[in-house]
């Protein structure tokens, strides 16, 4: 009896003593969780345009632990231990993955995810998904115009802008003649032409090669937004922009000659007169005396045609720098065309 009252007793001592041993460890890695974990802030922004990201989300990666940033681009979020990895993801936006580490502050720029972005075209006051438009718009984009060397923006949507009539009127400096849906008034059927959002003029002071796309709205729908001065078409020019990163220099040049594809097989001089000797001849009149007295004038036998359509060289030459930083984005660029 003494002996089993023994054992009972040192039983019982022995799981107290584990129960403490337990207790001990719970407290233990409680107090090194405790201790580890923290709160990490920061702020989230675009990389290409450097504003911030409202409601991006933020994960704890392996936990459900999570948040979102506020209209600020702020966050604040409680992490596990030095391991813990965050998830930033946002629509539009690649997903980024950083270990915090020894941080209590990250700040993210997020990078656009290029490869999720559908075709978009200028409509006015913003620009719209291309499967979305509902209304009547051709595009010209910048390796189309850059595909042929042209002297103007005209030229540059001649032949590829469906509906667009585009006539050159021969006159040196003077602008093409742009018809959108042929002839809608009495007086003027130029179409609006609008350039960064800027109505303007003419399209003979822009340089193609700063020129990144070509929108031209034809429908009525264009009234809405710029009113009767759309009655004749739009035609919406976005010019070429910078983007964040190191300065980027681009060279465009080229040198060539023009010639008449074709010219007329015309009389000279010695043809011309026997033409007229045998007009008159017919008609039973005889010859006037000037036919056969040519008198200081026997020597001259201009080629007016070939004086006229003479090969000319034509050359252009444009250089242009582009960069920025997360609050200025720059492109300056100059060109030659002769």
């Amino acid at each position: 009896m003494k002996h089993l009252i023994k054992r009972r007793v040192r039983q019982t001592l022995l799981r107290a003593l584990l129960s403490l041993f337990w207790v001990g460890s719970m407290l233990g890695s409680g107090n090194q969780l405790f201790a580890q974990q923290r709160t990490v802030t920061g702020t989230v922004t675009s990389a290409d345009s450097g504003e911030t990201l409202p409601g991006v989300n933020i994960l704890v990666k392996g936990s459900s632990v999570g948040t979102a940033t506020d209209i600020e681009g702020k966050y604040s979020i409680q992490v596990p231990s030095a391991d813990a990895v965050l998830a930033f993801s946002f629509i539009g936006f690649e997903v980024q993955e950083i270990r915090v580490g020894n941080s209590s502050s990250l700040d993210v720029a997020m990078q656009p995810e290029l490869s999720a972005l559908s075709e978009v075209v200028v409509v006015g006051y913003g620009t719209q998904e291309r499967a979305k438009v509902t209304g009547a718009i051709s595009s010209v984009s910048s390796e189309q115009i850059r595909a042929l060397p042209v002297p103007n923006l005209a030229s540059a949507i001649q032949g590829r802008a469906a509906g667009v009539s585009v006539t050159n009127s021969g006159a040196p400096g003077s602008n093409p003649i742009v018809r959108v849906r042929g002839i809608g008034t009495v007086g003027n059927n130029d179409p609006l032409y609008v350039i960064d959002g800027v109505p303007a003029g003419g399209l003979n002071q822009i340089n193609p090669a700063d020129i990144e796309s070509i929108e031209v709205l034809k429908d009525a729908s264009a009234a809405a937004i710029y009113g009767s001065r759309a009655a004749n078409g739009v035609v919406l020019v976005t010019t070429k922009k910078g983007k964040q990163g190191a300065p980027r220099v681009s060279v465009d040049s080229y040198y060539g000659t023009q010639t008449a594809w074709k010219q007329l097989d015309l009389l000279n001089r010695e043809q011309y007169l026997d033409f007229g000797r045998d007009l008159l001849a017919n008609g039973g009149e005889p010859a006037p005396q000037r036919f056969d007295n040519l008198g200081e004038f026997a020597n001259v036998d201009t080629d007016w045609q070939a004086a006229m359509f003479r090969s000319a060289p034509i050359q252009d030459h444009n250089v242009a720098i582009s960069g920025g930083t997360e609050s200025v984005l720059y492109n300056v660029s100059v060109g030659y065309f002769q």
